[in-house]
């Protein structure tokens, strides 16, 4: 009897604890939802607040106290905070910018002894750049246009070039190039000696860059003497300048320029925004000059058609020089009347009387221009050319004929003796756009199988011809495209 007592008992224990257990479980549900409301809640809650509240309009209250009271040197590190919310600065107040307007003035004109006076004017200069994106921009470049030369001269006397430079970069973002143009001029003729002194090759690609877009790039370099070293030494960072040079008196290719404005875009001494400024007045160059050059263009009517092997030869033996020209195109053979004119690159004599052309482009023409044909003179097709070839009774060549004193190479300074490899190749990189790299290489070829077809050449010209081979090699890993025949040494 009392076994089966206490066995009920168990059992409606056992009922009250499962039950127990169920609401526990219930609850921590409820609980557990409950806590995830309040979170959500809470963030709601905060995201609100951070709407509500402006981080910029707190600091610019704190500023404008600081001001009045004249704690100077407290703004400095409110000016600094500023520059953590760049998000903020953008979509100033009209009122905030007031302020800081206020603010650089009252620091500029500050009697006091400031120590930190760079860093601060390199923070102010870091915010009016934030600024230069704001909806208020308009109002920042009036009060630039008003005070460029406080802020221009108070950098210049902290002798620190970085600073300077902070200041150009500054007021291109804002299109003061009248302002830029004055305080360019200023940088010559008065802090230049100061620095040109310490000028890295990046900080001289930075200047001479500015100089191009403000037109003063010639009398820049007419005021460079030591840093001169960065313009004729080798700077990839340049070439596209030097090809500007040389599209004004020759014809450049699409290939050539492509080439130019990748290397000068991964170069580093320039920001995007300035990168994309000085190509846009590149390209408007290059179109001003190709359009001069096409008012002048003539029509070449005594048209020569020349092996590919040849052409280097050919344009040796007559001096002739790739320009843009006018073929005439016609119906057949035996018709004078012309139908069609094409502007074309090809080899001219000096009075474009004569053309010439080489079989693959003569062929690329016509499959282009079908059914009209090209009236050319064959006469140089079988000619027969002296070999070149290393042959036993070259020894008797003097050593003065090597290289051409006549040369268009020569004529810019490029030879062996006397010169670095270095300083070959400063020149080297000028002759390309200049002449042509075909040109280029088929010069210093000519001279190499030159020298190894004399006697003892290979011994007796051993240097020369290693470093002639080396700077073709150069030439060829730089410049070369495929697109003719590379010559053989």
């Amino acid at each position: 009897m009392k076994n089966k007592i206490l066995t009920l008992i168990e059992a409606e224990l056992n009922m009250l604890i499962n039950e127990y257990q169920k609401q526990i479980t219930i609850l921590k549900t409820e609980n557990s939802h409950l806590h995830k409301e309040i979170q959500m809640v809470r963030k709601e809650k905060l995201k609100t607040v951070e709407h509500e509240i402006n981080p910029l309009d707190i600091l610019f209250s704190i500023c404008k106290d600081l001001v009045l009271k004249d704690q100077l040197e407290a703004v400095d590190y409110i000016l600094e905070r500023m520059l953590d919310y760049p998000d903020y600065l953008i979509n100033i107040s009209t009122d905030d910018l007031s302020i800081f307007h206020e603010t650089i003035l009252k620091l500029l004109n500050s009697t006091e002894s400031n120590d930190n006076k760079e860093f601060l004017l390199e923070t102010i200069i870091d915010i009016l750049t934030i600024l230069s994106q704001s909806n208020h921009r308009q109002l920042t470049t009036d009060f630039l246009k008003q005070n460029f030369s406080e802020i221009f001269h108070h950098s210049c006397n902290q002798n620190i070039l970085n600073l300077i430079l902070k200041n150009l970069r500054l007021f291109l973002h804002y299109d003061l190039f009248t302002e830029l143009k004055e305080v360019f001029a200023y940088l010559l003729k008065v802090e230049w000696s100061f620095i040109e002194h310490s000028l890295k090759k990046s900080e001289f690609n930075f200047l001479l860059w500015y100089a191009f877009l403000l037109d003063v790039d010639e009398k820049f370099l007419n005021q460079c003497t030591s840093s001169k070293q960065w313009f004729n030494g080798e700077n990839l960072e340049l070439d596209l300048y030097f090809y500007l040079g040389y599209v004004k008196t020759e014809l450049g290719t699409t290939s050539l320029y492509a080439l130019m404005r990748k290397t000068f875009l991964a170069g580093t001494s320039l920001e995007k925004y300035e990168k994309e400024l000085i190509l846009e007045k590149v390209e408007s160059l290059i179109d001003k000059s190709i359009n001069t050059q096409a008012k002048t263009i003539s029509t070449v009517h005594n048209l020569y058609l020349i092996n590919d092997a040849d052409e280097h030869r050919i344009i040796e033996k007559f001096q002739l020089r790739n320009k843009k020209v006018y073929i005439p195109l016609y119906r057949s053979k035996n018709v004078n009347i012309i139908d069609k004119k094409i502007s074309s690159i090809a080899l001219v004599n000096h009075n474009y009387s004569d053309g010439y052309i080489t079989v693959s482009d003569y062929q690329a023409i016509l499959k282009t221009h079908a059914p009209l044909l090209l009236k050319t003179n064959k006469q140089y097709l079988n000619f027969k050319w002296p070999s070149t070839e290393i042959s036993s009774n070259n020894s008797n060549i003097k050593e003065n004929t090597v290289l051409n004193e006549n040369s268009d190479l020569k004529q810019m300074g490029y030879q062996i003796t006397g010169l670095s490899r270095e300083g070959r190749w400063d020149i080297l990189t000028k002759a390309v756009p200049k002449l042509g790299l075909k040109k280029v290489t088929y010069t210093i070829a000519y001279n190499v199988r030159l020298r190894k077809g004399q006697k003892n050449g290979l011994q007796k010209y051993e240097h020369a011809i290693k470093e002639w081979e080396h700077d073709l090699q150069k030439l060829r890993n730089q410049y070369y495209n495929n697109n003719f025949i590379w010559p053989r040494t």
